[in-house]
């Protein structure tokens, strides 16, 4: 094996990815605007990155200013330790990490430049390498390893290019996604990544619009995919004429409005168990009527599926994520009202019963998350009403 010259700025991996996108004819070490840049190409500005994205922010978004940007970052699906007598001089031995990256792994880097990323002219190349880490016993490395110095990383092969532009493109980075809406820990769990990882991957995406937040509990921000174009399924099978002019026009489905209540009785609040799919546990609610106001349909609901004349206390929340519900797209504002006497199930509530926070149910929907809220919004009110009565 060829004895490499050692950089002491630049690594091999970097000097050998830069000569790589400068085969079309790009230009090294070119400078645009007040930066200087790795390779200056006829139709776009390349930026190779071998080690953390901070450093890059401001350069980036002045250089997209220019025209299209190109970020390289390398990632090991392979790697080989090479140990070496000293810095340049003889290998005393080589052998395969047990180490393998994944394209996800850029997440951790990705949080440096949230807000950046994904952005207008600036496209994300993850390439996915086979490595060389070039290592000297001189007893001035990192305590990770034991005072070895890492000083070259040399590149043996491209295996794969990934193309980044979009928030989809970096959604898709991750193996698997768990159904909407979902915790840190319940996508570490899906895409067998640590926890850490998943917060900064949820952050970066968040932040990118690929995600949103829904809803904050107990266990965490709830997160759920962001669909910012209509999608095939909300299209309807069929096709309308208009009236006027005879044209035939696509049909789209709309969230439809409904309404839940917490009903606060004297011993907790009051729960229904539903007749009809899906069956289970829920807060009392039910469909809007057309010309009906979310206020009078809460109490309609309220008196029809418990037998209670209700009294609305406040609007709470509306909670709008598209996956609450299994059977379509619903959006549920939710009202704190109080009423008093027995409950009784009528409508499509086979019972009414009432129950308190440490004895709730399996809740069907997103029934316990807005639980979860409503006792934590008590919980945070209660020392101001007793300083009020006093």
């Amino acid at each position: 094996m060829d004895t490499p010259v050692m950089l002491r700025s630049k690594t091999h991996l970097h000097e050998a990815l830069k000569r790589h996108f400068a085969q079309a004819g790009g230009e090294v070490e070119a400078k645009v605007g007040s930066y200087w840049v790795d390779v200056l190409c006829a139709d776009r500005i390349v930026e190779v990155q071998t080690t953390n994205l901070h450093g890059l922010r401001k350069k980036l978004q002045a250089l997209s200013q220019h025209g299209e940007v190109q970020v390289v970052y390398p990632i090991p699906a392979a790697k080989f330790v090479v140990r070496r007598a000293k810095r340049g001089g003889e290998v005393l031995s080589r052998r395969r990490s047990p180490k393998r990256g994944r394209p996800l792994d850029v997440f951790q880097e990705l949080v440096n430049v949230a807000g950046v990323l994904p952005g207008p002219n600036l496209t994300l190349s993850l390439l996915m390498t086979e490595e060389e880490d070039h290592r000297v016993d001189d007893g001035k490395g990192s305590w990770r390893r034991r005072g070895v110095s890492l000083v070259d990383r040399v590149l043996v092969n491209i295996v794969e290019q990934l193309d980044l532009r979009t928030g989809a493109d970096y959604l898709n980075l991750l193996p698997a996604l768990p159904p909407s809406p979902f915790t840190n820990k319940q996508l570490a769990r899906a895409s067998k990544m640590p926890e850490w990882l998943a917060r900064r991957a949820t952050y970066f995406l968040s932040r990118g619009g690929a995600l949103e937040q829904v809803n904050r509990t107990q266990e965490g921000i709830w997160y759920s995919v962001v669909t910012k174009e209509r999608s095939p399924m909300a299209k309807a099978s069929g096709k309308q004429r208009c009236p006027h002019c005879g044209e035939e026009l696509d049909t789209y489905r709309n969230p439809v409005p409904t309404v839940d209540l917490v009903i606060e009785v004297k011993d907790g609040i009051v729960l229904v168990e539903r007749k009809n799919d899906p069956k289970g546990w829920a807060l009392p609610g039910g469909f809007v009527d057309y010309g009906e106001s979310l206020e009078a349909a809460a109490i309609r609901e309220a008196k029809e599926e418990t037998g209670l004349k209700v009294e609305l206390i406040r609007q709470f929340h509306t909670y709008s994520d598209p996956h609450r519900d299994p059977r379509q797209h619903n959006l549920s504002t939710v009202f704190i009202a109080r009423a008093r006497g027995k409950p009784k199930g009528g409508d499509d509530a086979k019972r009414a019963e009432v129950f308190t926070e440490g004895d709730l149910p399996t809740l069907v929907f997103d029934h316990r998350w807005i639980l979860e809220d409503y006792f934590a919004y008590m919980r945070r009110m209660r020392p101001l009403v007793e300083r009020r009565a006093k």
